[in-house]
């Protein structure tokens, strides 16, 4: 990224006033450098705390980003790389909340982001707090940073790297955000949708859904079931095994398939017996009067062994 230097006049402040001439001119080269005005003088209301910003007002910043700042940057007084693993634990420091009031403030001219915070010493504890400002690009790329720590001038301290970790996860955070979290807005049309649809009569349209007609087609289409084939084979083969057993030990789940149901039904519902008089007896009969003569014969001779 390119910047346009501009010469701007440095107000010492309570957190560059320990600084030496040198280290002071060092510094005021760096602000020169980013074109914008001494982060700690600057006025407050140009920030704005980051949990309540929008993704578009949080540089991207992402892992890789911090890890080619931290590891691969050159030093801005040797040109060497940082190589400031050690800063890279500066995550325990974040996780353990000793990152507080991150705020951000959006210079769009420049497409840079500076943020401060407020970071607590890793050994003295009750000490006042840290004030560490980090420069980043829009795409997540950190241009410079500073601390009033004894190691601030190095550009790559733990308190540094503890506050991109806090902007990391800040801007984790917004991606993820649900629905419910965001501005109300319209669904994104398909591009089935764009395509321009032709002019019918109204008895003509069809307003039914898109699935729904596609499950409607897709249900009249005649496809195979290998599923059922592979079954009707299963019952099959265990009622051939069956057979082959020298005591065949049937299957109840046979009893349900009617190609093999019959062979499970009770012999003594397969049994044939004669039917019952209460089944012959017919009430249109006790009114009958025979009328030929062996039906008359036949009649007497019932009532001869009565």
């Amino acid at each position: 990224m390119q910047v346009e230097h501009t010469s701007v006049t440095l107000t010492c402040s309570q957190y560059t006033s320990h600084l030496s001439s040198e280290e002071l001119e060092s510094y005021q080269e760096k602000i020169n450098k980013l074109g914008i005005s001494d982060p700690y003088t600057s006025p407050q209301i140009l920030y704005s705390p980051i949990a309540a910003a929008s993704v578009d007002t949080v540089p991207d910043l992402e892992y890789p980003d911090k890890v080619n700042y931290l590891i691969f940057n050159p030093s801005p007084y040797t040109g060497k790389v940082l190589k400031a693993y050690k800063s890279t634990d500066a995550y325990k420091y974040f996780q353990s909340g000793w990152v507080q009031d991150l705020f951000v403030w959006q210079l769009e001219g420049h497409n840079l982001y500076v943020i401060k915070a407020k970071v607590r010493h890793s050994q003295r504890l009750n000490d006042p707090l840290l004030h560490p400002w980090v420069a980043i690009n829009k795409d997540g790329t950190v241009i410079s940073a500073h601390c009033n720590c004894m190691a601030g001038l190095g550009e790559a301290c733990s308190h540094i790297a503890a506050t991109l970790f806090a902007v990391s996860a800040a801007n984790s955070t917004l991606k993820n955000q649900s629905c419910t979290s965001l501005k109300c807005t319209w669904s994104q049309p398909s591009n089935e949708s764009k395509q321009a649809a032709p002019f019918e009569r109204g008895k003509d349209i069809t307003f039914t859904y898109t699935s729904r007609k596609r499950k409607e087609s897709q249900s009249k289409a005649a496809v195979s079931n290998p599923i059922k084939n592979y079954r009707l084979d299963f019952y099959k083969a265990l009622h051939e095994s069956e057979a082959s057993e020298k005591v065949p030990c049937k299957s109840a789940i046979l009893a349900l398939i009617p190609e093999y149901s019959d062979e499970y039904i009770p012999k003594a519902v397969k049994f044939k017996i004669p039917p019952s008089l209460a089944e012959l007896y017919e009430t249109e009969f006790t009114t009958y009067a025979p009328t030929t003569g062996r039906e008359r014969q036949s009649c007497y001779a019932v009532h001869e062994h009565q």
